[in-house]
């Protein structure tokens, strides 16, 4: 079972960050198991939409790679809490966590610019530089489910956020040709915005 992890730098944020491992026991179980695999994109935008990956470097891999000790700091924790639920479930079932996250992102350069994904009032698809170059590569992939945590860019947009998050949601499911791909989703971290 393969997962898009998106969104902002909470999903990004990885394993052993300020002991973030001490909140989520267990979580080390999933280190070493061959059955659990990622991969990080660089934070790398396009102006067109591209098909060739390109992996961050500093996580030591080119492609799929085990979660090791070795590596450990650069899976998102997000995606390892994620990965050792399912395993513990299913050990059988191979999990790939594909980390696209890109911190302090605007949910426009996520949506694929295209008329089609305009809104009727608040949004206009005229960005997409993120989706081009870690959404697209992605669509030949067969995946479970995406999982989304993004909106803290947004929070002073609420009509327009209001308006392209279902159009993001509605375009990813076309882009799979898949109605029913799961989206998991969190929108705004409990976190204190002045005057809100």
């Amino acid at each position: 079972d393969v997962f898009v992890l998106a969104g902002q730098s909470n999903m990004w944020w990885p394993y052993g960050s300020q002991n973030t491992a001490a909140y989520y026991p267990g979580v080390d179980a999933v280190i070493n198991n061959g059955n659990v695999k990622f991969f990080r994109t660089e934070d790398v935008s396009a102006a067109r939409p591209t098909f060739d990956i390109t992996y961050f470097q500093s996580a030591g891999t080119q492609s799929w790679a085990t979660v090791t000790n070795a590596n450990k700091d650069m899976v998102s924790m997000i995606g390892m809490y994620l990965a050792q639920e399912l395993i513990g479930r299913n050990p059988d079932i191979p999990v790939g966590l594909m980390c696209v996250a890109w911190g302090g992102t605007d949910i426009t350069q996520w949506i694929r610019q295209s008329p089609e994904n305009n809104g009727e009032t608040h949004y206009v698809a005229n960005n997409g530089g993120i989706y081009n170059n870690h959404i697209a590569p992605l669509t030949n992939y067969n995946i479970a489910a995406v999982m989304w945590y993004q909106g803290c860019n947004d929070w002073q947009r609420g009509p327009m956020y209001k308006e392209a998050f279902p159009i993001l949601i509605n375009d990813y499911r076309n882009l799979w040709n898949r109605e029913d791909l799961p989206f998991f989703y969190v929108q705004l971290a409990r976190y204190y915005y002045e005057g809100y």
